[in-house]
């Protein structure tokens, strides 16, 4: 049997994320949480720890708010334990006496009235925002050249609300509406493209994507 840390220090550890997709899942990336169990049990569920030779791994977002792998509880004799299952070892799972206690969750993108949804690729996941049309309809032009990609419905596969990685944020002052004479206009910018803004842009948050 594994052994549970309930109430000890919990490691951070990620499973295979993963959009159900026609029976199946097509592949998202690693999520990346704070797990209270380790040992036999991690295993069961493809647990598999965040952190190699002291670099995040490959593809890793820790804890997005959409998409969510699917979360497992187990009973035994003196304890419940529950955690998140990569998608690939489902079936393994429940043949170890896991039940399935929550389906996994994905968000589908859909533009509103005043927001538009948009997406950057960062560290192999695609990280997903909203912005309002009225500003973002400013810089359009340069969106392409900022790695600024619109989103659509058939996105399932984009991550939002993500701890990390979470790209810079670039701005640009623009002819103002109103009593304002100039606006500020800033987006989320694929960080490969800050060695080459377009004229105007400047770093207005370093986001975080670095490794530890």
């Amino acid at each position: 049997m594994g052994k549970t840390e309930i109430y000890g220090d919990r490691p951070l550890v990620a499973v295979k994320l993963g959009i159900p997709n026609n029976g199946g899942f097509v592949d998202v990336g690693m999520y990346g949480f704070r797990s209270p169990i380790d040992g036999t049990e991690g295993t069961t569920l493809g647990h598999t720890p965040a952190v190699s030779a002291g670099v995040f791994i490959a593809n890793l977002v820790i804890t997005p708010r959409r998409p969510r792998p699917p979360r497992l509880t187990r009973k035994a004799a003196d304890y419940t334990v529950s955690s998140f299952c990569a998608y690939d070892q489902l079936t393994a799972a429940a043949g170890a006496g896991w039940k399935q206690s929550d389906s996994a969750k994905f968000e589908v993108p859909r533009g509103k009235k005043a927001v538009d949804p948009y997406f950057v690729e960062i560290r192999g996941i695609k990280y997903g925002f909203y912005s309002p049309k009225l500003k973002i309809g400013k810089i359009q032009a340069d969106l392409a050249a900022l790695g600024v990609q619109v989103a659509d419905g058939s996105m399932r596969d984009i991550c939002w609300g993500t701890n990390y990685p979470v790209p810079p944020r670039v701005a640009k002052q623009v002819a103002g509406t109103g009593t304002s004479a100039v606006d500020t206009v800033s987006t989320f910018c694929d960080p490969i493209k800050l060695d080459a803004l377009p004229p105007g842009y400047f770093l207005q948050d370093g986001g975080r994507y670095g490794d530890l």
